[in-house]
């Protein structure tokens, strides 16, 4: 599915203008066989830029390992000491027009433990979430 222009409730644009990592960098919660063949079905080759392949444990238990692509967007660029996205009020995934709201997709607006958790585990990749709350999640996403 495709959206216009930005429908994230949590995300700033002055944070994410100076930091722009998930723009940067790619994540996959997966196996590194999936990852790798998501990853090539973007652009027909295979990214050796992996930068971690860990194994956790998230959500209800599962097995997963946590595998990043250091590769920039194509649609990301720089002006002025601040990233813009280049399509950013034309068709874009939903996966960028919702960022970071989308991490909570599937999650109760009752289960706070669970909210906790992803905002514990995004605190590290995204500045968004350093100062972020249980309360205001609930209350931005589930009205």
């Amino acid at each position: 599915m495709t959206i216009i222009g930005n429908k994230s409730k949590l995300a700033n644009s002055e944070i994410c203008q100076r930091c722009a990592k998930c723009c940067k960098e790619y994540t996959l919660y997966d196996t590194l066989d999936s990852a790798l063949r998501f990853r090539w079905m973007l652009d027909n080759t295979i990214i050796t830029e992996i930068t971690e392949d860990t194994p956790f444990t998230f959500g209800d238990g599962l097995d997963m390992k946590q595998i990043t692509f250091k590769k920039e967007c194509a649609k990301l660029y720089m002006k002025d000491g601040k990233y813009y996205c280049s399509v950013w009020d034309k068709e874009r995934p939903d996966f960028c027009a919702t960022g970071p709201d989308n991490l909570f997709r599937g999650v109760e607006k009752w289960n706070r433990e669970k909210i906790q958790k992803i905002i514990d585990f995004e605190k590290k990749d995204c500045p968004i979430f350093e100062t972020i709350t249980v309360d205001e999640v609930i209350k931005k996403l589930w009205k």
